[in-house]
């Protein structure tokens, strides 16, 4: 079940499984060559609902959340970039409340920012994982918007567009907000 993806300088791509139960972690994540002919996983399994993921500016590390246990993971990768060194890998931030952390984007400083589904949030942290700051949505406090699901970083500017919605009412809207620093992709 893929769900998100994160293209690299070459032309590859990683996805993100969203597959997986409590009682079957099944989910991984995996890398699709440039040529599309071969899917290497860089975790094989062991994950419940892998969802957002992005690279760092330098596309040593790849960032990705766990919808399903509610973590943010940082994973160090090795020179051929299809796998991940364990001692360079770590889960920063165990997250908590409604649902959970569904899709993240990264700006070329390398803070990471995460949708908070269920929440009417966006957590934003530093390129070490530690939380630096954090988006709310208009009507959060009064249940509206609350399935925030999705952040990007417009290119070449410090403009991130955010999608939520409220599923009661069937309304959806896309948000603006200036953040930290610009876009990592189409840079200048």
């Amino acid at each position: 079940m893929f769900d998100d993806l994160a293209f690299d300088h070459r032309g590859g791509f990683y996805l993100s499984d969203l597959g997986g139960t409590l009682d079957n972690p099944s989910a991984g994540i995996y890398y699709v060559s440039p040529d599309e002919k071969t899917i290497t996983p860089v975790v094989k399994n062991g994950m419940i609902a892998s969802n957002g993921i992005s690279l760092d500016p330098e596309e040593n590390n790849l960032w990705t959340t766990e919808y399903g246990t509610g973590r943010l993971h940082h994973l160090g990768l090795s020179g051929d970039k299809k796998s991940i060194v364990p001692s360079l890998s770590n889960i920063p931030y165990y997250f908590t409340g409604m649902e959970g952390p569904d899709s993240l984007t990264v700006d070329r400083d390398g803070n990471v920012y995460v949708s908070m589904c269920g929440q009417g949030r966006f957590l934003i942290f530093n390129k070490n994982g530690f939380p630096i700051g954090q988006i709310l949505l208009p009507g959060r406090e009064r249940g509206d918007m609350l399935k925030s699901t999705h952040i990007i970083i417009r290119p070449n500017t410090n403009e991130a567009y955010m999608c939520s919605s409220n599923l009661t009412t069937g309304k959806a809207a896309i948000f603006k907000a200036k953040v930290y620093a610009k876009s990592n992709n189409f840079n200048d």
